[in-house]
């Protein structure tokens, strides 16, 4: 990292950092857009699981307390968000961009 004075810094990192996932600037009608197809998607692919619960093609095994969510919130931390993706059978990620994005910085 550069101060204003041209100094250079070198910043270590400790924590948790994105995987594979570039973030897009939009407008704000684009941006309102996406959120809502978003929305969508995922309200859409949640009450399609639902159903196939209620109609028997679908295991409730899938189902789970705070331990389950525990234990995939740690899975997409080690991982990323695409193997969430995939194990919800495509629905969260569908309509993410994952279009290379310029960075600032070192």
């Amino acid at each position: 990292m550069t101060d204003r004075f041209g100094n250079v810094h070198h910043v270590g990192l400790l924590g948790i950092g994105r995987s594979g996932v570039d973030y897009v600037r939009r407008d704000p009608v684009s941006a309102v857009w996406r959120a809502a197809e978003e929305t969508w998607n995922l309200s859409t692919g949640t009450l399609r699981a639902v159903w196939q619960m209620i109609v028997g093609s679908r295991t409730t095994d899938e189902l789970g307390g705070p331990i389950a969510i525990g234990k995939m919130a740690g899975e997409v931390a080690q991982g990323g968000v695409v193997p969430l993706d995939l194990v919800h059978g495509g629905s969260v990620g569908q309509s993410w961009s994952h279009q290379p994005v310029s960075h600032p910085g070192p």
